[in-house]
């Protein structure tokens, strides 16, 4: 095998709690991810230079190390000591910085694929491994569940499981935001982190109810206050979704993007075509990945 295609997709966060501080300056949460199919595509070909090579439809992607996916290559790379190359070509159809971890799922994507092109055989708890140093939600994604708690930095992985897919109108509004800027923003406004014990009933009812149900309590963001407040097109496009009368909107991670849970098909698709498309942001509709 010469060549390899995936598929690199979204993720969505249904619910998102700080709940400390660890080293180095990162945040403690608490977190449920879910899989949706807003996808990028990653295609890999092997060259025989011995280098990794990036390119990308996305003209503002930086393709060097500060690329997840060359750090990822580079470390399996490394490790293993490969002397095949390899050209990565990052088709983006997730807007970058939109908080739907479009980066993280490149690296991912990038793990898994070179090591069956590679034939590295490695296990997925070895390739978690590589995901937990490369960033927080990387690690999600190389489980490759639809739903999952996530804890620590968001990189400690508990998959749930969930017979029915959600529905979603999603608002991705034109502007890019960065996590270390949110969380600082968070810091400075002194916000009262949540003790960890007021996270566990909820955490509890998921694990015993396997295929949980949405409730006010489960669809929570504590990130969203810091980012309306400094960000008032991410609460236009909020308040798009509320004025359909729709009971579930949320932001995901730190933003921008903003999306709503419909109970039925045929309502999400009446409710998407009545939305402008060609204001505050891109607008899809998408399910459960």
């Amino acid at each position: 095998m010469k060549e390899l295609k995936v598929a690199s997709p979204a993720k969505l966060n249904l619910y998102l709690k700080v709940i400390g501080k660890l080293p180095k300056g990162f945040h403690k949460i608490v977190t449920i991810f879910e899989r949706i199919n807003l996808c990028d595509k990653i295609i890999f070909k092997l060259s025989a230079d011995g280098k990794i090579h990036i390119s990308s439809n996305q003209k503002d992607l930086p393709l060097d190390k500060r690329n997840l996916v060359f750090q990822a290559a580079q470390s399996l790379k490394n490790k293993y000591h490969i002397k095949q190359g390899v050209n990565i070509f990052i088709e983006k159809n997730i807007p970058v910085a939109s908080g739907l971890g479009g980066g993280s799922s490149n690296a991912a994507s990038t793990l898994l694929g070179l090591n069956r092109l590679w034939k590295l055989g490695l296990t997925q708890k070895q390739l978690l491994k590589y995901a937990q140093r490369l960033g927080a939600d990387v690690a999600f994604f190389i489980t490759k569940t639809r739903f999952a708690i996530g804890l620590n930095r968001g990189d400690k992985i508990i998959s749930l499981k969930r017979k029915k897919k959600l529905i979603h109108i999603l608002i991705i509004p034109k502007i890019k935001i960065y996590a270390r800027d949110i969380y600082a923003k968070f810091d400075q406004l002194s916000l009262k982190l949540t003790k960890r014990g007021q996270d566990a009933k909820i955490l509890s009812y998921i694990l015993k109810n396997k295929d949980f149900s949405l409730s006010k309590n489960i669809i929570y963001n504590e990130l969203e206050k810091v980012t309306l407040k400094a960000y008032p097109i991410v609460q236009r496009a909020k308040t798009r979704l509320e004025d359909l009368g729709l009971d579930f909107v949320l932001m995901s991670g730190k933003g921008p993007a903003i999306f709503a849970i419909i109970k039925a098909r045929k309502e999400a698709i009446s409710l998407f075509n009545k939305l402008d498309k060609n204001t505050i942001g891109r607008i899809y509709l998408v399910e459960t990945y």
